[in-house]
């Protein structure tokens, strides 16, 4: 397991403390969205150099996708590191709005595994297959039993079947072959499901997505504690920032008005 956000140090902090022993990665899509809000150049040439360095294998591919963005607009390097996403209900709905979400992805996922025959999810079953098809045009040397060298074009590669590793970073760090690592799993007539890891099995999706998400029952039978009915909740103790304040678009909950109704004048 893993911790994806906006980079929000609270969120970091809180998840660093409770989870040590897991990682947290900042999400590209906000990534995304800061560096939109900090420039105004043209999308669709910055686009697919911002997606392409986000998956960069190698530090040397990194290296050169940075370059050319930055030949682009220098300014793409000093971003600001937290992103504020606006939240646009009050917090009981917004749960309750991410509980049905969930609820819903939960059943969605469960009959994608009920229907799925193959050892891997089709997704991953797609990957190797258009994977499959550009080993093809690969050349194998095998210089060992699991060692191999592939030659794709101008460029070669080198796979170790026994270790899973290919220098073109993605085998190891997909935990998938790559077309490289397929050119030699091919050239020795093993079997692609077997260099696979266990995260992408069918079994693991479904076990994944076996535990229900539990409905919530209707506010009037909840049986709240009188002792929290009792409890006096304080706002916070803030400072006034400096600068003009944020502008406030929370809108209400789903059992109130839209707004105060507008009075007419004749």
């Amino acid at each position: 397991m893993c911790f994806v956000s906006d980079r929000n140090k609270s969120i970091w902090n809180a998840t660093a403390a409770i989870y040590p022993e897991f990682r947290h990665y900042a999400c590209i899509y906000h990534l995304w969205t800061n560096l939109l809000k900090k420039t105004y150049r043209d999308t669709e040439e910055v686009r697919p150099l911002f997606f392409s360095l986000a998956k960069a294998y190698t530090v040397q591919e990194f290296d050169e996708l940075m370059t050319r963005m930055d030949q682009i607009n220098p300014k793409y390097q000093s971003l600001n590191n937290a992103i504020l996403v606006g939240r646009r209900l009050p917090v009981v709905p917004l749960l309750e709005f991410v509980r049905k979400t969930i609820e819903a992805w939960n059943e969605k996922h469960n009959e994608e595994g009920r229907n799925t025959t193959t050892t891997l999810t089709s997704k991953y079953n797609e990957m190797l297959e258009d994977n499959r098809n550009l080993s093809h045009r690969m050349l194998v040397r095998a210089s060992a039993i699991h060692l191999h060298t592939i030659t794709d074009g101008a460029k070669r590669f080198t796979v170790c079947l026994n270790t899973r590793m290919c220098s073109c970073g993605r085998f190891q760090h997909d935990e998938i072959p790559y077309s490289h690592a397929l050119a030699a799993i091919r050239h020795r007539n093993k079997h692609r499901d077997d260099y696979c890891s266990a995260y992408y099995s069918n079994k693991n999706y479904q076990d994944t997505y076996a535990i229900p998400i539990e409905s919530l029952p209707c506010e009037s039978t909840w049986d709240v504690p009188s002792n929290v009915l009792e409890e006096v909740v304080i706002p916070p103790i803030t400072r006034k920032q400096p600068g003009r304040p944020p502008k406030n678009d929370r809108k209400k909950g789903f059992t109130k008005g839209e707004g105060k109704k507008r009075k007419l004048y004749s």
